[in-house]
């Protein structure tokens, strides 16, 4: 299998060669990451026939190789630390296996020994970073946001739960899908900094996503760590810029908090929220995912602004009175010259006018309230995905995904039958769950000039489908 190129690529001595085969399986293509701890690359798996990435364990500060020149074998320079920390590193693959096909996080198919090292094969995500769908997009509202990140939420709750912490969770390692859904990848460093030595630290650090605790050599990390970059992350969808980094904070924090920024429309108690969440003191941070979880989730019940001690000393205050003139009214404490005085003037005009027998017959009024319950309150919103080249089947089922309706229109065009050559709706945009979308698929077009045409049209004979026109 050919792996195309995109963009200029420049190997470096150590990568792998393209089409280095590992397990007699997986064939190396070029590399699309690389970090302190690893390579990876993108490859392909030729029992399933699909595109993998294939994580390489080369921590670059303890290892050396030259393909070109001494073949693929890794050169250790400490041999006790490199041990340990590959040891580790196959135990963290093993138990993020165990949350396959959890959503919100990639999949691990396989592990491969080879080259006096190890490879985690994991699923290939079709998309773009966060930090490129916001830099293409903008800012993301308030509750699109929150419904996009809740599966990652979700999912590090249940990474925390195998004894697994994250750390290095920023905008660029979480992947927007086709389908407008985020997943976390790169897994592969995140223990090692319980080994590496100060120096290898400071690589993992991503500004304005890291906690302060993981500036420090023996920094107090736990899922309050992740907690932190998850609500920094949730900072930049809203406001389409990264905060301020934690050292600089720590210094002088000037960075302007959600709960004072008009535009990011959404409740107050929200915004205090992720706030909240980005303490630059740990202890005052949520002590897990499922915490700030719960937080949100109560915090989108209780709407607008906290009310300030006067006002609400003044509405206790006029509650109490009400209470006492309710008594008073009821129990014969006023007279009846002094009740007709409490009513408002217009309606005491027109109960003066109307008998008091009748007065004394009706029903009284009774105002009810029905409670909403709040999820079903709020609409839910879902992101419009990117149909247009794609055949129609492919492009109804990536619609159905997202949430939404579709509508399919068949047109004469010069493009290949079947195609959407266009769709109604412009992808990324933010829509209600359940709205619909056209898409105009192309039947083709006649090959000969003759006004009658000889290509063989699309069938007619489901009663659901009408070509030149809507179907679905």
């Amino acid at each position: 299998m050919e792996i195309k190129e995109t963009t200029e690529y420049c190997p470096k001595p150590y990568y792998l060669l393209q089409g280095t085969v590992l397990g007699e399986r997986y064939e190396i293509g070029t590399v699309i990451g690389e970090g302190n701890f690893g390579i990876t690359y993108i490859g392909w798996d030729s029992l399933l026939e699909s595109r993998v990435a294939i994580k390489e364990f080369f921590p670059i500060s303890r290892v050396s190789r030259n393909v070109e020149k001494n073949g693929e074998e890794v050169y250790v320079f400490e041999t006790k630390v490199y041990e340990e920390n590959l040891h580790k590193y196959l135990d963290e693959g093993k138990r993020l296996s165990r949350l396959n096909q959890v959503e919100g996080i990639v999949s691990i198919r396989d592990f491969v020994h080879a080259n006096n090292t190890a490879y985690i094969i994991m699923d290939y995500i079709e998309g773009i970073s966060l930090k490129e769908y916001v830099k293409n997009h903008g800012p993301i509202a308030l509750e699109p946001a929150l419904d996009m990140m809740r599966p990652v939420m979700q999912a590090l709750e249940k990474v925390h739960a195998n004894d697994l912490i994250h750390r290095d969770i920023s905008p660029d390692n979480i992947m927007v899908t086709e389908e407008g859904k985020l997943v976390l990848v790169d897994f592969g460093s995140a223990r090692q900094l319980d080994i590496m030595d100060e120096k290898s630290r400071t690589v993992q650090i991503k500004d304005g996503f890291s906690s302060p605790e993981l500036y420090i050599s023996h920094g107090d990390q736990g899922p309050w760590s992740d907690v932190y970059s998850i609500c920094a992350t949730l900072y930049y969808m809203l406001v389409g810029m990264p905060p301020e980094g934690a050292v600089s904070r720590l210094l002088k924090d000037e960075m302007p908090p959600l709960t004072e920024m008009p535009q990011v429309v959404g409740e107050y108690g929200v915004k205090a929220a992720i706030m909240k969440g980005m303490n630059l003191q740990q202890d005052e941070r949520y002590p897990t995912m499922g915490e700030l979880g719960k937080a949100l989730r109560k915090a989108k019940k209780l709407k607008g602004k906290p009310v300030s001690l006067w006002k609400w000393c003044a509405g206790a205050g006029a509650c109490m009175l009400a209470v006492v003139l309710a008594v008073g009214y009821t129990t014969g404490l006023f007279t009846e010259d002094q009740k007709m005085e409490l009513v408002p003037s217009k309606k005491r005009t027109v109960e003066r006018a109307v008998s008091t027998d009748i007065l004394a017959t009706e029903e009284p009024a009774i105002a009810t309230i029905n409670p909403v319950d709040d999820e079903l309150e709020r609409p839910q919103t879902v992101i419009v995905p990117q149909v247009k080249g794609f055949g129609y089947k492919k492009a109804k089922k990536l619609i159905q995904n997202a949430g939404m309706k579709c509508k399919v229109i068949w047109v004469k065009s010069e493009k290949k039958s079947g195609q959407v050559i266009k769709q109604s709706k412009e992808a990324g945009l933010v829509c209600q769950a359940g709205s619909e979308i056209q898409i105009r698929v192309s039947k083709g077009v006649s090959k000969t000039s003759s006004s009658v045409s000889t290509r063989t049209e699309p069938s007619r004979k489901t009663s659901d489908k009408q070509y030149d026109g809507v179907i679905e």
